[in-house]
């Protein structure tokens, strides 16, 4: 080996290093994002593997702390978030019947 050789392995090894060092806080930089996704990917993993049959879609606007209090609720009940909105859904629809069918059947008696 002469002196250049030397000097190309130093400058090789320095190269090296400097790869190292990137892929180290680029290794770091998904670690920490993967756990600030933790929460998210919980609800996403679940929905993704859902197979459900829905077909339709549609756009609901939230206020971003209902949606935390929604999707955590989700979470929750080991749901998903449209499960949650057609549980409700239902629910409602259930009670306006029984509220119309008690005045109608208040209507009749008078």
């Amino acid at each position: 080996m002469t002196g250049n050789d030397d000097l190309k392995d130093g400058e090789q090894l320095q190269n090296l290093e400097r790869l190292r060092l990137r892929f180290a806080k680029l290794e770091t930089s998904l670690a920490t994002r993967r756990l600030k996704e933790a929460d998210v990917m919980s609800y996403a993993e679940r929905r993704r593997l859902k197979k459900t049959g829905r077909t339709e879609q549609t756009n609901i606007k939230f206020r971003p702390a209902d949606k935390k209090k929604y999707i955590a609720l989700a979470d929750r009940l080991g749901l998903t978030l449209t499960q949650c909105v057609e549980y409700a859904m239902e629910r409602l629809i259930e009670s306006l019947k029984k509220a119309a069918k008690g005045t109608e059947e208040g209507a009749g008696r008078g």
